[in-house]
Protein backbone atom coordinates (compact mmCIF):
# COMPACT_ATOMS: atom_id res chain seq x y z
CA UNK A 1 0.00 0.00 0.00
CA UNK A 2 1.16 3.53 -0.77
CA UNK A 3 0.17 6.17 1.76
CA UNK A 4 -1.47 9.52 1.16
CA UNK A 5 0.56 12.53 -0.01
CA UNK A 6 -0.48 16.15 0.45
CA UNK A 7 -0.62 18.22 -2.70
CA UNK A 8 0.41 21.51 -1.09
CA UNK A 9 4.18 20.80 -0.84
CA UNK A 10 6.69 18.26 -2.22
CA UNK A 11 5.11 14.93 -1.51
CA UNK A 12 6.24 11.59 -0.24
CA UNK A 13 4.66 8.33 -1.32
CA UNK A 14 5.60 5.37 0.83
CA UNK A 15 5.17 1.75 -0.23
CA UNK A 16 4.71 0.03 3.11
CA UNK A 17 5.66 -3.45 1.91
CA UNK A 18 8.95 -2.40 0.33
CA UNK A 19 9.82 0.41 2.81
CA UNK A 20 10.75 2.56 -0.17
CA UNK A 21 10.11 6.30 -0.29
CA UNK A 22 9.44 8.26 -3.47
CA UNK A 23 9.10 12.06 -3.37
CA UNK A 24 6.94 13.69 -6.05
CA UNK A 25 6.25 17.35 -6.72
CA UNK A 26 2.68 18.65 -7.06
CA UNK A 27 3.14 18.74 -10.85
CA UNK A 28 4.28 15.12 -10.92
CA UNK A 29 1.35 14.09 -8.73
CA UNK A 30 -1.14 15.80 -11.05
CA UNK A 31 0.50 14.13 -14.06
CA UNK A 32 0.24 10.74 -12.36
CA UNK A 33 -3.43 11.47 -11.68
CA UNK A 34 -4.02 12.29 -15.37
CA UNK A 35 -2.20 9.09 -16.34
CA UNK A 36 -4.56 7.08 -14.16
CA UNK A 37 -1.86 6.00 -11.71
CA UNK A 38 -3.10 8.04 -8.74
CA UNK A 39 -6.51 9.14 -7.53
CA UNK A 40 -7.22 12.27 -5.56
CA UNK A 41 -8.74 11.78 -2.11
CA UNK A 42 -9.39 15.01 -0.25
CA UNK A 43 -6.05 16.81 0.02
CA UNK A 44 -4.11 13.65 -0.86
CA UNK A 45 -3.30 11.23 -3.64
CA UNK A 46 -3.50 7.45 -3.44
CA UNK A 47 -2.61 4.72 -5.95
CA UNK A 48 -5.56 3.93 -8.17
CA UNK A 49 -5.56 0.25 -7.18
CA UNK A 50 -5.57 0.82 -3.40
CA UNK A 51 -8.99 0.52 -1.69
CA UNK A 52 -9.85 3.82 -0.02
CA UNK A 53 -11.28 3.56 3.48
CA UNK A 54 -12.53 5.92 6.17
CA UNK A 55 -9.06 6.28 7.70
CA UNK A 56 -7.60 7.32 4.32
CA UNK A 57 -10.30 9.95 3.80
CA UNK A 58 -9.87 11.32 7.32
CA UNK A 59 -6.07 11.52 7.04
CA UNK A 60 -6.38 13.28 3.68
CA UNK A 61 -7.84 16.39 5.36
CA UNK A 62 -4.66 18.36 5.85
CA UNK A 63 -6.19 21.16 7.96
CA UNK A 64 -7.26 18.71 10.66
CA UNK A 65 -3.96 16.88 10.57
CA UNK A 66 -2.11 20.15 11.10
CA UNK A 67 -4.39 21.24 13.97
CA UNK A 68 -5.40 18.25 16.08
CA UNK A 69 -7.91 20.31 18.09
CA UNK A 70 -10.16 20.60 15.04
CA UNK A 71 -12.63 17.87 14.17
CA UNK A 72 -14.54 16.80 11.06
CA UNK A 73 -18.33 17.12 11.14
CA UNK A 74 -21.57 17.13 9.13
CA UNK A 75 -21.23 16.28 5.41
CA UNK A 76 -17.44 16.00 5.65
CA UNK A 77 -17.85 13.40 8.40
CA UNK A 78 -20.43 11.60 6.26
CA UNK A 79 -17.86 11.56 3.43
CA UNK A 80 -15.23 10.12 5.76
CA UNK A 81 -17.63 7.28 6.58
CA UNK A 82 -18.32 6.71 2.88
CA UNK A 83 -21.95 7.82 2.87
CA UNK A 84 -21.71 10.64 0.31
CA UNK A 85 -19.44 12.41 -2.15
CA UNK A 86 -16.78 14.77 -0.86
CA UNK A 87 -18.35 18.21 -0.20
CA UNK A 88 -16.91 21.19 -2.03
CA UNK A 89 -16.15 22.96 1.25
CA UNK A 90 -14.85 20.98 4.24
CA UNK A 91 -17.02 21.16 7.36
CA UNK A 92 -14.71 21.50 10.35
CA UNK A 93 -15.29 22.59 13.92
CA UNK A 94 -13.59 22.99 17.28
CA UNK A 95 -14.85 22.44 20.79
CA UNK A 96 -15.58 25.76 22.40
CA UNK A 97 -13.18 24.90 25.20
CA UNK A 98 -10.28 23.79 23.01
CA UNK A 99 -8.79 27.29 22.61
CA UNK A 100 -8.16 27.02 18.87
CA UNK A 101 -6.74 30.39 17.70
CA UNK A 102 -9.17 32.61 15.83
CA UNK A 103 -6.75 32.79 12.89
CA UNK A 104 -6.86 29.01 12.50
CA UNK A 105 -10.65 29.02 12.66
CA UNK A 106 -10.87 31.76 10.03
CA UNK A 107 -8.40 30.02 7.72
CA UNK A 108 -10.16 26.64 7.93
CA UNK A 109 -13.74 27.87 8.25
CA UNK A 110 -14.07 25.93 11.50
CA UNK A 111 -16.96 26.75 13.83
CA UNK A 112 -16.82 26.68 17.62
CA UNK A 113 -19.32 24.24 19.11
CA UNK A 114 -20.32 22.81 22.46
CA UNK A 115 -19.77 19.07 22.02
CA UNK A 116 -19.29 16.12 24.36
CA UNK A 117 -16.16 14.02 24.08
CA UNK A 118 -18.41 10.97 23.56
CA UNK A 119 -19.61 12.52 20.29
CA UNK A 120 -16.10 12.36 18.80
CA UNK A 121 -13.90 9.46 17.79
CA UNK A 122 -10.50 9.01 16.18
CA UNK A 123 -10.55 7.83 12.56
CA UNK A 124 -7.11 7.45 11.05
CA UNK A 125 -5.74 9.60 13.86
CA UNK A 126 -8.20 12.43 13.08
CA UNK A 127 -11.13 13.50 15.25
CA UNK A 128 -14.48 12.91 13.53
CA UNK A 129 -18.00 13.14 14.91
CA UNK A 130 -19.36 9.67 15.62
CA UNK A 131 -21.78 8.15 13.09
CA UNK A 132 -24.78 8.83 15.34
CA UNK A 133 -23.75 12.43 16.01
CA UNK A 134 -23.05 12.97 12.30
CA UNK A 135 -26.53 11.76 11.33
CA UNK A 136 -28.08 13.80 14.12
CA UNK A 137 -26.35 16.95 12.87
CA UNK A 138 -27.50 16.28 9.31
CA UNK A 139 -31.05 15.58 10.47
CA UNK A 140 -31.06 19.03 12.09
CA UNK A 141 -29.76 20.63 8.87
CA UNK A 142 -32.03 22.25 6.32
CA UNK A 143 -32.84 20.80 2.92
CA UNK A 144 -30.22 22.93 1.17
CA UNK A 145 -27.39 21.33 3.15
CA UNK A 146 -28.84 17.83 3.37
CA UNK A 147 -31.91 17.00 1.28
CA UNK A 148 -34.24 14.39 2.75
CA UNK A 149 -33.25 11.83 0.11
CA UNK A 150 -29.59 12.25 1.07
CA UNK A 151 -30.39 11.82 4.77
CA UNK A 152 -32.34 8.66 3.99
CA UNK A 153 -29.47 7.22 1.96
CA UNK A 154 -26.91 8.07 4.65
CA UNK A 155 -28.98 6.40 7.36
CA UNK A 156 -29.26 3.28 5.22
CA UNK A 157 -25.53 3.22 4.49
CA UNK A 158 -24.68 3.74 8.16
CA UNK A 159 -26.56 0.59 9.15
CA UNK A 160 -27.84 2.37 12.27
CA UNK A 161 -31.44 3.03 11.35
CA UNK A 162 -33.55 6.11 12.01
CA UNK A 163 -34.61 4.82 15.44
CA UNK A 164 -31.05 5.03 16.77
CA UNK A 165 -30.79 8.63 15.62
CA UNK A 166 -34.20 9.44 17.09
CA UNK A 167 -33.03 8.06 20.45
CA UNK A 168 -29.98 10.30 20.28
CA UNK A 169 -32.24 13.24 19.44
CA UNK A 170 -34.43 12.51 22.48
CA UNK A 171 -31.34 12.48 24.69
CA UNK A 172 -30.16 15.82 23.24
CA UNK A 173 -33.14 17.82 24.44
CA UNK A 174 -31.42 21.19 24.42
CA UNK A 175 -29.96 20.81 20.94
CA UNK A 176 -31.15 23.31 18.30
CA UNK A 177 -33.65 22.43 15.57
CA UNK A 178 -34.91 19.29 17.33
CA UNK A 179 -38.44 19.68 15.92
CA UNK A 180 -37.05 19.83 12.37
CA UNK A 181 -34.80 16.84 13.01
CA UNK A 182 -37.63 14.76 14.45
CA UNK A 183 -39.85 15.51 11.47
CA UNK A 184 -37.11 14.61 9.00
CA UNK A 185 -36.17 11.41 10.82
CA UNK A 186 -39.79 10.26 11.02
CA UNK A 187 -40.13 10.96 7.30
CA UNK A 188 -37.27 8.60 6.45
CA UNK A 189 -38.19 5.93 9.00
CA UNK A 190 -39.34 2.63 7.53
CA UNK A 191 -43.15 2.77 7.53
CA UNK A 192 -43.35 -1.04 7.36
CA UNK A 193 -42.26 -1.18 10.99
CA UNK A 194 -45.17 0.92 12.19
CA UNK A 195 -48.10 0.27 9.81
CA UNK A 196 -50.51 -2.28 11.31
CA UNK A 197 -52.39 -3.00 8.11
CA UNK A 198 -55.13 -1.57 5.90
CA UNK A 199 -58.49 -3.02 4.91
CA UNK A 200 -57.96 -3.27 1.14
CA UNK A 201 -61.54 -4.42 0.47
CA UNK A 202 -63.19 -1.22 1.59
CA UNK A 203 -60.25 1.20 1.47
CA UNK A 204 -60.55 2.09 5.13
CA UNK A 205 -57.33 3.47 6.58
CA UNK A 206 -56.33 2.62 10.12
CA UNK A 207 -54.84 5.25 12.38
CA UNK A 208 -51.19 4.48 12.96
CA UNK A 209 -49.26 5.63 16.00
CA UNK A 210 -45.66 6.58 15.36
CA UNK A 211 -43.88 7.32 18.64
CA UNK A 212 -47.07 8.64 20.30
CA UNK A 213 -48.11 10.69 17.24
CA UNK A 214 -51.19 9.58 15.26
CA UNK A 215 -51.02 9.43 11.46
CA UNK A 216 -53.09 8.04 8.62
CA UNK A 217 -51.31 5.33 6.66
CA UNK A 218 -51.19 7.43 3.48
CA UNK A 219 -49.25 10.08 5.39
CA UNK A 220 -46.56 7.54 6.23
CA UNK A 221 -46.37 6.27 2.69
CA UNK A 222 -46.05 9.83 1.42
CA UNK A 223 -43.18 10.46 3.85
CA UNK A 224 -45.15 13.06 5.80
CA UNK A 225 -44.84 13.07 9.56
CA UNK A 226 -45.54 15.41 12.41
CA UNK A 227 -42.73 16.54 14.70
Amino acid sequence: MIGAALRTRPHTLRRMSAVRTVTLSPTELRAAELDGELTRVGDAFLPIDVPVGAADRARSMSAVRRESRLFVQRRSAAWVYGWCAEPATPSLAASIGSRVPSGTRMRTGARELVIDADDLQLVGGVLVTTPVRTLLDLARADDDECPLADLHRMIELSGLGADAVLEALTAARRAPYTARARQRLLAVADAVDVVHGIDATNGVQNAVEVRDVAHLEDELRDGQAVA
